[in-house]
């Protein structure tokens, strides 16, 4: 086996052309997290291609004479890369350092198998400038299984802080391990020939060690969707539970009503008594009584779309109950080109959460504040609470409920975004503020 020593600038270039194409998947998995720059964002993935470099020379060119280097390196390395990583994008540690070692994991895969190929060739040629060619080559072949896992399925794991896969992280760091306490051992250091049997059992390593990342993260997704069919099936059940009460109170409203016509003769002849007697001051009291009595059974709709109102009335009578003062403009159309489940999903979602905060408020003035208008082809959506304290980590809002990020929020912003919408929150003087765009 020889070492890569005649040509460190094909070295050099072949280390940092394997940075981009990693880097460049790993930052569109995280696209959505990332909070630098675009200057910061070119400032410090610099430090990391130079880093990289670095290490390059010093494990595979200068490993041999100075191995301690080659190891303390790679720790050095791997450190800054995940320091760096955290700067750039808004996610948990624990995603920082699965997509991390995972793309360290393929990227030794491929060096290794590019390796291993240079040496079964028949004919020679530079070596870096060689292995240089052979790594493009599986760079390009290894780029559309690369992108079905990281864009196809983790760019949606980024999306969610999945409390299961706090863990998992620790798998590819174990893989990382075995790759260098096995392959590195026998091939980068040790001098041996190398058989076409080896460059075989490269393949089937990293094929497996792809698969099973593959695995690992389509049961987050599995599990993700499993939670969220959960939370479809209880939104169901709590809709038509909204809607019983709803018709319930409708049946009294009406019962109410009947009751009124039925007892409307006597307060007209009540009413005629006080005219022909000119006692106005008693006729304004009785009418008074009657008025209050009157609106107090009203129970007009907030909303034109009925599935939406059934869902305000339940959460108004419920901040009703807890002395919420609530504020509701709600213009929604009967007819939208919008799912009716969706608009229930954001509407409740949003006043369910305003309702537990200020039920967990403890001083101050309880508020709830609801406006939604459409606008042109376009659904705005805005609501303001009061609250005491929120679970905030990294500019994300997480649940008081459950570990992990509110599934409440999590799904109205699914649901902006398959209308390819906007959601925004922010949180001012103990006042929330949940922003939503939809568009048509």
């Amino acid at each position: 086996m020889r070492l890569i020593e005649n040509n460190l600038f094909f070295s050099a270039l072949n280390t940092a052309v394997n940075m981009i194409f990693f880097a460049s998947f790993v930052l569109l998995a995280f696209k959505s997290r990332i909070r630098c720059k675009i200057n910061g964002l070119i400032f410090l993935l610099s430090i990391i291609m130079v880093s990289s470099v670095a290490v390059s020379c010093l494990v595979f060119t200068f490993d041999a004479k100075y191995p301690n280097y080659g190891k303390v390196a790679i720790v050095v390395w791997l450190a800054l890369a995940v320091g760096i990583l955290a700067l750039i994008v808004e996610n948990s540690l624990t995603q920082i350092l699965f997509v991390i070692f995972v793309s360290v994991n393929m990227y030794n895969n491929l060096a290794a198998i590019a390796l291993m190929i240079s040496e079964l060739l028949p004919f020679r040629w530079p070596d870096a400038f060689g292995l240089f060619v052979i790594d493009s080559i599986l760079l390009i072949l290894f780029a559309p299984l690369n992108w079905l896992l990281m864009i196809k399925l983790y760019k949606n794991v980024v999306k969610f802080d999945i409390p299961v896969s706090k863990f998992l992280w620790t798998l590819p760091v174990m893989l990382y391990v075995v790759f260098l306490l096995e392959f590195v051992g026998d091939y980068w250091k040790v001098p041996q020939a190398i058989t076409f049997s080896d460059l075989v059992g490269m393949v089937l390593w990293s094929v497996s060690t792809y698969v099973v990342f593959c695995i690992i993260t389509g049961v987050i997704l599995q599990i993700h969707n499993s939670v969220k069919m959960q939370e479809q099936a209880a939104l169901l059940e709590k809709q038509l539970q909204m809607q019983n009460a709803q018709y319930y109170r409708l049946s009294e409203n009406i019962k109410a009503t009947a009751k009124m016509r039925h007892d409307f003769r006597h307060h007209l002849l009540t009413i005629n008594g006080f005219v022909e007697n000119e006692n106005t001051t008693a006729l304004r009291e009785y009418l008074g009584h009657y008025s209050k009595s009157y609106y107090a059974r009203d129970n007009a709709s907030v909303c034109q779309n009925a599935a939406v109102d059934i869902v305000l009335h339940h959460y108004l009578a419920r901040a009703e109950e807890a002395g919420i003062e609530v504020t509701l403009k709600a213009d929604v159309p009967e007819a939208m080109p919008v799912r009716d489940m969706d608009l229930c999903v954001v509407f409740g979602n949003l006043f369910e959460n305003a309702v537990e905060a200020c039920e967990r408020q403890k001083n101050g003035r309880k508020f709830i504040s609801l406006f939604a208008k459409p606008d042109g082809n376009q659904l705005l959506i805005e609501l303001q609470n009061s609250f005491e304290s929120v679970v905030k980590k990294n500019g994300r809002i997480f649940s008081s409920k459950r570990e992990g990020e509110g599934l409440g929020l999590q799904s109205v912003l699914e649901i902006t975004e398959r209308y390819e919408g906007v959601f925004k929150t922010d949180m001012c003087d103990n006042v929330f503020t949940a922003s939503v765009l939809i568009n048509f």
